[in-house]
């Protein structure tokens, strides 16, 4: 019967190419939404047991999600990455590169949450300095309190902070459960205090978390009086701190170049290649041992970016 009904090689390849893709799309799609919906890093907290078990019984209302990243862009990352492989093993008929393209999606679906969970930290932490001098100032005097403080620098604050700290505000005054160890339940209303408390365990920046530590302990300790000397102190190590990661990222800085510089000259010589002598540089990598010969020149390609990435990384300074 199947050989009655002949199909043209072109469309079998494309029914091939769109089965293939939709079976990448339902092994990928939940996990990478998992990813992108959870929480990026969960801080250990040194909390006394009451305060781990009020952590614990806070509602879903009070649990933060940073959005790393858009989901439909994800999808669309994890869909080119296997169409193009998939295409590749076609033309190149390399059973070997269609096998391997689910975990191809795989890796680039993680490699893609990294970078946006890199770059979310780095903005944050790049706008936590301003945010607290406007706190600081505005404390000064005592003119303002310190939620209302809070409020109106965090009305003015860009993402990914301004989002952080608005999730905060949003949160407060709500009625949550605490369940004691003997099973009974007591009814509580969040303060400034407990939501900055939550932020602090969810927020995916350690510097982000200490700061907002250090705010928690101003309340614990009943010192609302003193908030513009704590924060003038916060804010004088906050600075402190940028100064010191500036001249550490200098002095790391040559090396990292150094090994873009290096995978700079070996890209611009395949372009070369594959511009002035095409067929050659087809030829060399369609031949038995074409597909190890690939990936051993692509390792040695991305290999100075992996070091410098990873062998030199900046150390993240404490407060």
């Amino acid at each position: 019967m199947i050989s009655s009904f002949p199909i043209h090689p072109g469309v079998s390849a494309v029914l091939a190419l769109t089965a293939v893709l939709l079976g990448l799309l339902a092994l990928a799609w939940e996990p990478a939404r998992a990813l992108v919906r959870s929480p990026a890093h969960e801080l250990r907290r040194s909390a006394p047991d009451s305060k781990q078990r009020a952590a614990n019984s806070v509602p879903d209302p009070f649990r933060f999600t940073p959005a790393l990243l858009d989901q439909r862009l994800l999808t669309s990352v994890m869909i080119a990455t296997g169409a193009v492989q998939i295409m590749v093993a076609i033309t190149l008929v390399e059973p070997i590169l269609l096998a391997t393209a689910p975990l191809s999606v795989l890796l680039v679906r993680s490699a893609t949450i990294a970078i946006a969970r890199t770059r979310y930290r780095r903005r944050l932490s790049a706008q936590l300095l301003p945010a607290l001098q406007s706190l600081t100032s505005l404390m000064e005097g005592g003119r303002t309190m310190l939620v209302g403080a809070f409020a109106t620098t965090a009305a003015t604050l860009p993402e990914p902070l301004g989002i952080e700290w608005r999730w905060a505000l949003d949160r407060l005054n709500q009625p949550y459960l605490v369940t004691r160890p003997d099973g009974a339940t007591e009814r509580y209303t969040s303060t400034h205090a407990a939501v900055l408390d939550r932020l602090a365990a969810q927020t995916p920046v350690r510097l982000h978390a200490q700061v907002l530590d250090q705010i928690v302990a101003m309340y614990e300790h009943q010192l609302d009086a003193q908030a513009h000397a704590r924060l003038a102190q916060i804010t004088t190590a906050l600075a402190r701190r940028e100064t010191l990661q500036r001249a550490v990222t200098t002095l790391l800085g040559r090396i990292r170049g150094e090994a873009y510089v290096i995978t700079g000259a070996f890209s611009a010589m395949i372009a070369w290649l594959a511009w002035s002598q095409t067929e050659r540089l087809i030829a060399s990598f369609t031949t038995d041992m074409g597909l190890l010969a690939l990936i051993w020149f692509g390792c040695w390609l991305v290999a100075p970016v992996v070091f410098a990435l990873l062998a030199v990384r900046i150390p993240d300074l404490p407060l």
